[in-house]
C-alpha cells in the first residue's frame, strides 16, 4: 500500500508538474499573444504617425502653394493698376494737347489776306511732291503764298523756317508749325 500511495504522490506529483507546465505555457501564449497585440498596435500607431505626417505635408505644400498663387495674383492686381494708371495718364495728356489745339483753333487771326492758324500744321499728299522754301519767318511765308494765284494754304515750321504752299489741306496740332487760309476759301 505503501507503493501504491508513492506512486499516486510521485503521479500527483507529475500531474502537478505537467499541470504547472500546462499553466506556464498558457500564461507564455497569453504574454506572447500581448506581445504580438502590443507590437500590432506599435505598428497601427506608427503608420497612423507616418500618414498623418504626410497629410501634414501635403497640407503644408498646398498652403505654400496656395501663398504662392495669391502672392502671383497681388502682383498682377498691382501691374494691372500700374496699367490704368497710365493709362490715365495717357488719356490726360491727350485731353491736355487736344485742349491746346482747341484753343490754337481758338486763336486764328487774320492777316488780311489770310486767316492764322497758330500751333497748326496744314498738310496734303499730293501727286507731286511739295517742295518747302526757306523764308525768314511766318509773315514772309504768307506774302510768298499771296504771290501765285493757286496757294490757297501755306504751313510755316517754325524750327527750320521752311514754307510750305498748298491748294488744299488737312490740319493737325503741331507746335513746331503755324499755317494760313486764304480768306476767300473760308467762305
Amino acid at each position: 500500500m505503501k507503493a501504491r500511495i508513492w506512486r499516486s504522490g510521485s503521479e500527483q506529483q507529475r500531474l502537478a508538474a505537467i499541470k504547472d507546465e500546462e499553466q506556464r505555457q498558457a500564461k507564455t501564449a497569453d504574454l506572447e499573444a500581448k506581445l504580438n497585440a502590443a507590437e500590432a498596435e506599435q505598428r497601427r500607431l506608427k503608420e497612423e504617425v507616418q500618414r498623418q505626417s504626410k497629410a501634414a505635408a501635403d497640407a503644408e505644400g498646398k498652403l505654400k502653394a496656395a501663398q504662392a498663387e495669391q502672392q502671383q495674383l497681388k502682383e498682377e492686381v498691382q501691374r494691372q493698376a500700374r496699367l490704368a494708371a497710365d493709362a490715365e495718364a495717357k488719356r490726360k495728356a491727350a485731353e491736355e494737347r487736344l485742349a491746346k489745339f482747341e484753343q490754337a483753333a481758338l486763336q486764328v487771326s487774320s492777316t488780311g489776306l489770310f486767316m492764322i492758324r497758330a500751333n497748326t500744321e496744314a498738310f496734303w499728299t499730293p501727286t507731286t511732291q511739295n517742295v518747302g522754301r526757306t523764308v525768314a519767318s511766318r509773315y514772309a511765308c504768307a506774302e510768298d503764298c499771296a504771290r501765285e494765284t493757286n496757294c490757297k494754304i501755306f504751313t510755316y515750321n517754325k524750327s527750320s523756317g521752311l514754307c510750305y504752299r498748298y491748294v488744299q489741306a488737312d490740319f493737325k496740332p503741331n507746335e513746331s508749325y503755324d499755317s494760313g487760309v486764304r480768306i476767300d476759301q473760308t467762305k
